[in-house]
């Protein structure tokens, strides 16, 4: 079906066949479920990336005390 399409024709069907599915989720769910389930989803969402980056933060941390033991201006190395 989309071998012969250009790419934004592609983009443009696939949009409609997920807003399609969507409508009707929300049918079959109910409008307040779905709203309840779309706030787990992003609170999950900003979460896990929050989690990921003070993990980052943990590491960078890390690495710049390392550099510094190695005698190297830890504010150099993290500009870097």
């Amino acid at each position: 079906r989309w071998q012969n399409m250009k790419r934004d024709q592609i983009e443009a069907d696939a949009i409609e066949i997920a807003r399609q599915a969507y409508a009707a989720k929300e049918v079959e769910l109910g409008e307040p479920i779905l709203r309840n389930a779309e706030k787990q989803i992003m609170l999950w969402a900003v979460d896990t990336r929050w989690v990921r980056h003070l993990t980052d933060l943990d590491r960078l941390r890390e690495g710049i005390g390392l550099r510094a033991l190695a005698q190297q201006d830890p504010v150099v190395a993290y500009k870097r």
